[in-house]
């Protein structure tokens, strides 16, 4: 009878002396590490690394530097990307790009914190994602992947995947604000 040698892993050998006739050893207890994804500039960024497609990124302070009022404004400067906003307030404002345009808003997925916003149910106008589970104070950064991602993104991210970070409160916080909007009209 033909006998071969096998060489035993590290496994094998914790698998107990019955298995292999190899000395069992305690394993060493493994240290903590700590993996975090951060940005050029220092941001925590919801994109992953490695991404082949386009991105486009803006932290909350450089969001200060204009008129927030609506989750979707921090998107008002985001190239290659519309967001159809009629008046402030609207419900139904949803995003294009390039690739889609503003009657297929399924064809775009928005994202807070890894829950799905994108209203799937039909694509157009009356199908906004719900933007309103977000508010304006709370995003710390958005980030935006402009065309397909095969299997990273279901197939609805054809045209882009945009991305809300919303921040964690380190104490206990309260926000409120007031805004005043006018327009004249004059005949």
């Amino acid at each position: 009878m033909r006998r071969n040698r096998i060489a035993l892993s590290a496994s094998a050998a914790l698998m107990g002396p019955g298995f292999s006739g190899a000395q069992v050893t305690a394993p060493e207890p493994l240290q903590e590490v700590v993996v975090s994804a951060k940005s050029d500039r220092g941001e925590a960024s919801a994109v992953p690394p490695n991404t082949p497609s386009p991105s486009y990124g803006i932290s909350s302070a450089r969001m200060a530097g204009f008129n927030v009022v609506n989750p979707e404004d921090a998107l008002k400067h985001a190239p290659n990307l519309a967001v159809r906003k009629r008046f402030i307030g609207d419900i139904n404002s949803i995003i294009s790009v390039r690739s889609t345009s503003s009657r297929q808003p399924a064809r775009g997925l928005v994202y807070a914190d890894g829950l799905l916003l994108s209203n799937l149910l039909g694509s157009d106008f009356t199908f906004p994602p719900r933007r309103s589970l977000v508010n304006a104070a709370e995003i710390e950064r958005v980030d935006v992947l402009y065309g397909p991602y095969s299997a990273l993104y279901p197939g609805n991210s054809l045209g882009a995947t945009v991305l809300t970070s919303t921040r964690t409160p380190e104490k206990f916080e309260g926000d409120a604000s007031v805004q005043l909007f006018t327009q004249r009209f004059r005949l």
